[in-house]
């Protein structure tokens, strides 16, 4: 998938997320808790269980990078961009601009795009350069 569909994919999805990013990181975990809690009551296999238990871990790490991605997009509109406009100059091109701008993307979705959160080093990179302090 294209770098801006991907970002249009992530649009659609932030439309369904709470306003604040730890709203949406305590409904996600809140969902995860409350189901491998069940899980664990009515189910006796142990290989379920164990399951279940993998998949409440991806759902805390998918909770946790959304969280990060959410609030870097919020911060950004708080404090501003201009500390990664070479971020967005080394990964689009002239040839992107022409769907960025149909699309109506934001440099702040394009900022945002630059960074893998499921990276904590990527993470890092991107809060200490809006904080300009190492945020890990």
């Amino acid at each position: 998938m294209h770098e801006i569909d991907l970002i249009l994919k992530e649009r659609r999805n932030r439309e369904s997320r709470a306003t604040w990013p730890w709203e949406t990181f305590y409904q996600k975990t809140e969902r995860a808790d409350k189901l491998l809690e069940e899980i664990e009551k009515k189910i006796k296999s142990r290989n379920s269980i164990q399951e279940a238990r993998k998949q409440f871990v991806t759902s805390y790490i998918t909770s946790f990078e959304v969280y990060f991605k959410d609030t870097l997009l919020t911060l950004l509109k708080m404090v501003g961009n201009d500390k990664f406009i070479e971020e967005v100059k080394r990964k689009f091109d002239m040839i992107d601009l022409e769907r960025i701008i149909k699309e109506k993307l934001s440099i702040n979705e394009l900022i945002v795009s630059c960074f893998n959160f499921q990276d904590l080093d990527q993470v890092n990179k991107a809060f200490s350069i809006i904080l300009s302090v190492s945020f890990f």
